[in-house]
Protein backbone atom coordinates (compact mmCIF):
# COMPACT_ATOMS: atom_id res chain seq x y z
CA UNK A 1 0.00 0.00 0.00
CA UNK A 2 0.80 3.50 -0.65
CA UNK A 3 0.16 6.86 0.13
CA UNK A 4 -0.92 9.25 -2.91
CA UNK A 5 -2.00 13.33 -2.80
CA UNK A 6 -5.78 13.70 -2.47
CA UNK A 7 -5.96 16.43 -5.31
CA UNK A 8 -8.57 17.06 -8.38
CA UNK A 9 -6.40 14.28 -10.82
CA UNK A 10 -6.61 11.56 -8.26
CA UNK A 11 -10.30 12.39 -7.01
CA UNK A 12 -11.28 12.55 -10.82
CA UNK A 13 -9.05 9.55 -11.42
CA UNK A 14 -10.98 7.16 -8.51
CA UNK A 15 -14.00 8.80 -8.92
CA UNK A 16 -14.73 7.53 -12.48
CA UNK A 17 -13.78 3.64 -11.16
CA UNK A 18 -15.27 3.86 -7.84
CA UNK A 19 -18.56 6.27 -6.60
CA UNK A 20 -17.22 6.17 -3.53
CA UNK A 21 -15.88 10.09 -3.97
CA UNK A 22 -19.14 11.44 -5.77
CA UNK A 23 -19.27 14.15 -3.06
CA UNK A 24 -15.29 14.51 -2.54
CA UNK A 25 -14.37 18.29 -2.77
CA UNK A 26 -11.15 19.69 -3.89
CA UNK A 27 -9.77 23.26 -4.52
CA UNK A 28 -7.58 26.03 -2.56
CA UNK A 29 -6.64 25.03 1.12
CA UNK A 30 -7.94 21.62 0.68
CA UNK A 31 -5.17 18.82 1.44
CA UNK A 32 -5.44 15.12 2.34
CA UNK A 33 -3.98 11.80 1.31
CA UNK A 34 -5.18 8.51 -0.70
CA UNK A 35 -4.59 4.92 0.40
CA UNK A 36 -4.34 2.73 -2.31
CA UNK A 37 -3.43 -0.95 -2.60
CA UNK A 38 -0.44 -2.73 -4.48
CA UNK A 39 -2.69 -2.77 -7.35
CA UNK A 40 -3.27 0.53 -7.00
CA UNK A 41 -7.48 0.21 -5.67
CA UNK A 42 -8.23 2.71 -3.38
CA UNK A 43 -8.64 1.49 -0.20
CA UNK A 44 -9.76 5.38 1.42
CA UNK A 45 -9.18 8.66 1.55
CA UNK A 46 -8.79 11.53 4.31
CA UNK A 47 -8.77 15.14 3.28
CA UNK A 48 -8.83 18.55 5.18
CA UNK A 49 -8.97 21.98 5.19
CA UNK A 50 -7.95 24.69 8.45
CA UNK A 51 -7.35 21.82 10.59
CA UNK A 52 -10.81 20.38 10.25
CA UNK A 53 -11.44 17.20 8.51
CA UNK A 54 -13.69 17.63 6.24
CA UNK A 55 -13.75 14.51 4.14
CA UNK A 56 -13.19 10.83 5.66
CA UNK A 57 -13.95 7.33 3.97
CA UNK A 58 -12.42 3.98 3.91
CA UNK A 59 -13.94 1.13 1.06
CA UNK A 60 -16.10 -0.60 2.04
CA UNK A 61 -13.85 -3.98 1.72
CA UNK A 62 -10.94 -2.79 3.75
CA UNK A 63 -12.91 -1.51 6.91
CA UNK A 64 -12.34 -2.99 10.32
CA UNK A 65 -8.44 -3.91 9.12
CA UNK A 66 -7.02 -0.42 10.45
CA UNK A 67 -6.46 1.05 7.57
CA UNK A 68 -8.61 4.28 9.04
CA UNK A 69 -7.09 4.25 11.63
CA UNK A 70 -3.29 4.93 9.57
CA UNK A 71 -5.37 7.80 7.63
CA UNK A 72 -6.31 9.19 10.83
CA UNK A 73 -2.59 9.35 11.89
CA UNK A 74 -1.43 10.61 9.43
CA UNK A 75 -3.83 13.43 8.58
CA UNK A 76 -3.06 14.54 12.43
CA UNK A 77 0.60 14.22 11.66
CA UNK A 78 0.69 15.95 8.58
CA UNK A 79 -2.00 18.54 8.65
CA UNK A 80 -2.05 19.51 12.51
CA UNK A 81 -6.14 18.13 12.88
CA UNK A 82 -7.82 19.65 15.39
CA UNK A 83 -11.69 19.52 14.33
CA UNK A 84 -13.95 17.13 12.42
CA UNK A 85 -17.97 16.80 12.15
CA UNK A 86 -19.43 14.00 11.75
CA UNK A 87 -22.53 12.05 11.62
CA UNK A 88 -24.22 11.36 15.25
CA UNK A 89 -25.33 8.05 13.80
CA UNK A 90 -21.97 6.79 13.00
CA UNK A 91 -20.85 5.10 15.80
CA UNK A 92 -18.08 3.01 14.73
CA UNK A 93 -16.49 6.46 13.55
CA UNK A 94 -17.18 8.22 16.92
CA UNK A 95 -15.43 5.34 18.46
CA UNK A 96 -12.51 5.61 16.23
CA UNK A 97 -11.90 9.45 16.58
CA UNK A 98 -12.17 8.93 20.74
CA UNK A 99 -9.17 6.18 20.17
CA UNK A 100 -7.41 8.80 18.88
CA UNK A 101 -8.59 11.32 21.73
CA UNK A 102 -11.00 13.83 20.35
CA UNK A 103 -13.63 15.21 22.49
CA UNK A 104 -17.15 15.54 21.88
CA UNK A 105 -17.41 19.52 22.09
CA UNK A 106 -20.79 20.83 20.09
CA UNK A 107 -23.16 19.63 17.69
CA UNK A 108 -24.57 20.22 14.47
CA UNK A 109 -28.54 20.36 14.96
CA UNK A 110 -28.76 21.18 11.52
CA UNK A 111 -27.07 18.38 9.97
CA UNK A 112 -27.05 16.12 12.79
CA UNK A 113 -23.30 16.27 12.91
CA UNK A 114 -21.41 16.16 15.98
CA UNK A 115 -17.98 18.29 16.48
CA UNK A 116 -15.56 16.77 18.16
CA UNK A 117 -11.87 18.72 18.94
CA UNK A 118 -8.21 17.13 19.33
CA UNK A 119 -6.93 18.97 22.45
Amino acid sequence: MKYIDYNSENVEKYKAENNMLIHARTGNGISGFMLIDNSNNLIGYIAWQNKMIIAFEVVENYRKQGYGSKLLLKAINTGNIKRLAVSSSNKDAINLYKDFGFLETGFDYIGNRLIMTLL
